[in-house]
């Protein structure tokens, strides 16, 4: 497996954030997605895909979904956000740094759902204590509405 740079990697995850926050201003909630929605070309460009679950901001309740990309709040209430689609994106830059793991590796999609509510961390082992310990304490840099806020700003550079 090739490696790529850590600037790689964010250029890619830049483009990814770049089209979910065209999404946004569209009023458009995408509602998977995941790295296998992603698009890459031979330049590393990404672009966003697979609008099959997506909704305009309307109509954003009910359907199926995929449980490890998806929100807490859109777990417990099938109701999904702008907001959620940035947990979604947490998710995809877990994704990206991991090299494609599988998020949660082999829990069960009620386990996820369980790990997910109680600790609100992303793709962490249970006996993972050194990761924990850094996610915990940076756990409000992560609220959903500051990390809109950052990809707005950072986007429009």
């Amino acid at each position: 497996m090739k490696h790529h740079s850590t600037v790689i990697k964010l250029g890619m995850l830049r483009g990814i954030a770049s089209g979910m926050k065209y999404l946004s201003d569209m009023n458009y909630v995408h509602r998977d997605l995941a790295a296998r929605n992603i698009l890459v070309n031979s330049n590393l460009v990404c672009k966003v895909s697979d609008f099959g679950l997506s909704r305009f901001l309307d109509d954003t309740s009910g359907g199926k979904i995929p449980i490890r990309w998806t929100s807490p709040e859109a777990i417990a209430f099938r109701k999904f956000t702008s907001a959620s689609d940035v947990w979604s994106y947490g998710i995809v830059m877990w994704e990206v740094v991991s090299y494609g793991e599988r998020p949660y590796w082999d829990m069960s999609n009620q386990d996820v759902s369980k790990e997910v509510h109680v600790d609100r961390t992303v793709g962490l082992k249970r006996n993972d204590d050194v990761n924990r310990k850094a996610i915990t304490k940076k756990k409000n840099l992560f609220l959903p509405n500051k990390i809109i806020s950052d990809i707005k700003a950072g986007c429009q550079t």
